[in-house]
This record gives C-alpha cells, structure tokens and sequence, in this order.
C-alpha cells in the first residue's frame, strides 16, 4: 500500500510539470518560453582522464523566464570544482580548486521555425566570475519539417 501511495503522488505531481520542447543539448533552438513560463535545469557534468590524475565536476542551475512571445532571459549559478596531479623533478602532488559563477542568458526569436521558412533567434550570455568575465554571441537557426528538426 505504502508503495502505491508514493507511486500515485509521483504521478500526480509529475503530471503537473511542463517544460520546453528542447530537442538538443548543446545545440540551441530558436523557440522560447511564452510570457511568464518558468523552467528551472540542473546541469552536472564529470570530467576525468588524461594521462595523469585529474577530475572536474561543473554544477549548473539555470532559471529560465519567458518575458514575452519573442524574449526570455534566464539566471545561471555555475561551480566547478577541479582537481589535478602536478608533477615536478622530484615530487608530484594534488591541487584543487573551486570556482564560484554568475551567468545571465537572452534569447530574442526573430522567427518561427514553422511558420517561417527558418527559423531564427539573437542570442547573448555574461558570465562573470572573480577571475575573468566572458561574453557569448550566437546567432541560431533552425527549421522544423514535421517530425525532422534541424539546427
């Protein structure tokens, strides 16, 4: 019984989620939240290898907000934290390392991917940290052919 009550309040509540139709994960598409949607995504991504000892985590929560039928902007808190073997003449040890980061994204859609021949969007992201500040343009396009997305 205990099991069917958590299985029907999972449902319930999964039910009344709804987020974006994002098709790609490193790739953008030009469509945006419509005014007032919110999404929140976590991102956590591992990285190991190299020839030597080594290891990052990079952690990212992004809150999304569709401020209209062409606009939204969305507020990133990024850490990463890294940790390395350095090898000297005669000694090696592990260093590590955490950074802490703030990103703001815009997104402007020029033009639907299926209404319009392709579509388009103008696409800008800060990132500011204690060490570096750094700015990303993008121009994406995109076009939708019944179940075929290109981007």
């Amino acid at each position: 019984m205990r099991y069917l009550t958590s299985l029907s309040f999972f449902l319930f509540f999964t039910s009344l989620v709804n987020c974006q139709d994002r098709l790609f994960t490193y790739t953008y598409q030009s469509s945006v939240l419509g005014k007032g949607q919110r999404e929140i995504e976590v991102w956590n991504t591992v990285h190991w290898g190299r020839e030597d000892f080594y290891r990052a985590f990079k952690h990212r929560i992004e809150f999304e907000l569709g401020l209209g039928s062409r606009l939204q902007t969305a507020f990133y808190l990024n850490l990463k934290s890294t940790a390395m073997q350095i090898k000297e003449i005669n000694n090696s040890f592990i260093t590590s390392e955490t950074d802490f980061s703030f990103s703001n994204e815009w997104k402007y859609k020029l033009s639907d991917p299926v209404a319009n021949k392709i579509g388009s969007a103008l696409y800008g992201e800060l990132t500011v940290s204690k060490d570096e500040i750094e700015i990303e343009a993008k121009i994406i396009l995109d076009k939708k052919s019944g179940r075929f997305t290109q981007a």
